[in-house]
This record gives C-alpha cells, structure tokens and sequence, in this order.
C-alpha cells in the first residue's frame, strides 16, 4: 500500500519568517524585562528610598513577578509555535509559485481582508473565548505583581533589624546587638543548569526570627566597603557570639569572585582565615 504523502502548505515568507522571529525574542524580552523591573529594580529602589537603610533582602518580587513573565503570556508564546508549525502567513508569500504536479495548501495570512471573511462561527467563538481567558489570566498575573514589591528585610545605619509586609507594614523591629547568635558563612548555590555559585551571607539569628543579608545586599556600595561593613558588624560580637561556617570553600570562594589583594584580606579576617 503506498504511504499517504501529506499535501504541504505554502512555504513562509522571509518577511513573515522575520516577524515570528522578532515575536518570539521580543517575548523573551519581556520576560526578561518582568522579573529585572517589578522583581529586582523597583523593590529594591521602593527599599532604599529610605535613606537610612544600608542592606536590603528579600525575593517575593521575583517570585510575584514569575506568574505575569511566564503564565501570563504563555498562551501568547503557544499561539505563537502553533501559527509557526502550521506556517501560518502573516502577510503571505507572494513570491511563492507551486511547481507542476506538486499541489500546495494556501493558508490566508493573517493581515488580509479574507482571513476575518473565511472564518467560520465556531473558528470565530473560539478565538473569542481564548482571548477572553488569556486576558482573564493576564489581568490575575498583573494583580500579583504589586505584592512582591514591599516584603523585605532591611538593615539600617543604626544597627537596626525592620521587616516589612507586603502592604509596605512593618511587622518586626530588632537591633543586632540583641541577636543571639551571629552566623558567617561561605553561601554556595548550584541551580538548574547552572554553574556553581559562592559567596558570603551573614546570618543574624533571634530566639523566633533570623535576618540574613549577602555581598549584593548592600546598595550602591563597593565590594571592599561591603566587606568593611561586614567586619564592622561582626565586631558588635564576641568570639563565642559568632560562629564561621563553610571555610573549608574558601579556596572556591576566592576563584568565583576574584577578589583583589585589599578585598582578600578582609575576607579573610572576616573568616578567621590564615592562608
């Protein structure tokens, strides 16, 4: 029995063939854009408005921003591999001639007036339908976002511990010197795919609550400045206050961040280290 050939369709146009591509990276972008914007910028710009305010943490606008960056344009982005799979023309190939013998299905591009003219009632409910969910869901993702944007934890120039909700409430107030204990140590992180990451995070734990703030917790401040502040706080504690954790990464630590000589020091004093 001779296999059953499948009738091609008319091939895309360069045109339409460049407009998915620019349709696909400007998703991305967005993306992108989503998480860098409403999940790190303007938290951290809405935490540091306060000009006391010298270390911020805090990762519910990322997570508040995922859903609008991924759920809500995901209907988009399958529209988007449907209409590719199925070479559907945006404003057709005009160019394109069928070779004898070699029948061609010819889809109507998008941007034409026979595309509205040719769909049927159901093709026409439907597309209403699926528009009528994707902003349904768009809207939901978009109402998420505004609560990422307050919950913090901060550290202030007077050595005061604030965490705030996410209606920008405060909802816990410490000072370090009352801390119980002071943990230091070298943070290591491997994620999905993703190379190995080190770094150092400052652990200041309460009876019922404990605040943790990184190198990149510190804003506008240079790396040998963090350090510094580092060292300073660390001082407020005696040695039996403070405990060091994970020096036996520091060799990977030093090769991850590429400290330079004056930053090196300080890490190391910060740890206890002798080379």
């Amino acid at each position: 029995m001779a296999r059953k050939v499948k009738t091609p369709t008319v091939p895309l146009s360069g045109l339409d063939k460049f407009i998915y591509v620019i349709l696909a990276l400007l998703w991305v972008a967005f993306c992108i854009a989503t998480v860098v914007v409403f999940g790190i910028a303007i938290p951290q710009a809405l935490a540091f408005s306060d000009a006391t305010v010298v270390a911020r943490e805090g990762a519910w606008g990322v997570v508040c921003s995922l859903p609008m960056a991924f759920w809500g344009t995901s209907p988009l982005l399958i529209a988007l591999g449907h209409a590719w799979k199925t070479k559907q023309p945006i404003f057709g190939n005009k160019k394109f001639k069928a070779q004898f013998g070699k029948p061609v299905i010819k889809l109507t591009p998008l941007f034409s007036p026979e595309f509205r003219k040719n769909l049927q009632a159901d093709q026409k409910k439907y597309i209403k339908k699926t528009l009528i969910s994707f902003v349904i869901v768009f809207v939901v993702c978009a109402l998420i976002i505004p609560f990422g944007l307050f919950p913090r934890k901060v550290l202030d120039t007077s050595n005061q511990l604030r965490h705030y909700n996410c209606l920008n409430q405060m909802t816990d107030e410490r000072r370090i010197e009352d801390a119980e204990k002071l943990i230091i140590y070298i943070d290591y992180s491997h994620g999905y795919r993703t190379s190995p990451k080190w770094g150092i995070r400052m652990t200041f734990k309460f009876e019922d609550s404990k605040y943790s703030f990184t190198l990149g917790s510190f804003n506008d401040m240079e790396r040998e400045d963090v350090l510094r502040y580092m060292l300073k706080l660390k001082g407020i504690f005696s040695q039996d206050q403070y405990e060091i954790v994970n020096v036996e990464d520091m060799e990977d630590l030093v090769i991850y961040r590429h400290f330079s000589d004056a930053e090196l020091k300080l890490v190391y004093d910060l740890f206890d280290y002798t080379p």
